[in-house]
Formats: C-alpha cells, sequence, structure tokens
C-alpha cells in the first residue's frame, strides 16, 4: 500500500473476504502507467481510498491546481473503466475506520462482502 488509508483498507477487506491485488497497474493511452489502489476479484470493480489531503494539502499537491487534479484523476478513471470494463468505487477514511462501515460502503455500491453475515471475519494476509 502506498498510505496508511490504503493499508487500513487491506485489512478491512482482507476481513471481509475480498481477494485482491493491489496497485493495479492499468496501461494509458500515452504509454504510461496508472495504478489503481485495489482490484475486487470477481466483483468487477476498482476500490481507490481516498483521502482529503490528496487534494487540499498543497504539499501533497506539488503545486498543481485542485482543477487540474480533479480533471487529471477523472480522465484516469474514465480511462480505466473504459479499458478494463470495471467500475470505480471510492471509500474515505471514515469509512475504513470499521470493518461494519466498510462493508456497508460496499453494500451501497452494491457490492456484497464474501464473508456471511453469522461467520465470524477473518484476517487474509
Amino acid at each position: 500500500a502506498e498510505s496508511p488509508h490504503e493499508s487500513l483498507y487491506r485489512v478491512q477487506l482482507a476481513r471481509l473476504g475480498f481477494e485482491i491485488k493491489t496497485q493495479v497497474p492499468v496501461h494509458s493511452k500515452s504509454g504510461s502507467t496508472y495504478r489503481m489502489d485495489f482490484e475486487l476479484i470477481g466483483h468487477g470493480a476498482f476500490f481507490e481510498a481516498d483521502g482529503e489531503m490528496k487534494y487540499t494539502d498543497e504539499q501533497y499537491r506539488n503545486g498543481k491546481h485542485l482543477d487540474t487534479l480533479l480533471l487529471r484523476e477523472k480522465q484516469r478513471e474514465e480511462w480505466a473503466r473504459a479499458t478494463t470494463g470495471r467500475r470505480v468505487l471510492h471509500g474515505g477514511w471514515a469509512d475504513a475506520l470499521t470493518l461494519r462501515r466498510t462493508a456497508a460502503l460496499l453494500r451501497a455500491y452494491g457490492v456484497t462482502p464474501p464473508v456471511d453475515k453469522g461467520s465470524k471475519p477473518r484476517l487474509l494476509l
């Protein structure tokens, strides 16, 4: 994972029974490579751990304007969807804090966690 936020989601996704790939490469039309935080194997989706600091903190923006960052992010996601056929789901810090919140977020996106409601989640690292 590239951040503590991604690490927390990695643990929560594993506890919910998802098989995941991390930092999944998607080749751009220019020949560069985009990296998607997670792929939820068998669910036709990528999952991006989004922190506000990526857009609001000058240190993370490296002098780029917010509108430029947002436009690039939109283009990256559109390319990933169009070339892979996978949806791009997003989760913020609040939804990563508990297993229940992570599961609820994914259900809201129409993705049912593999772990049954009655079973105890396992950590699969």
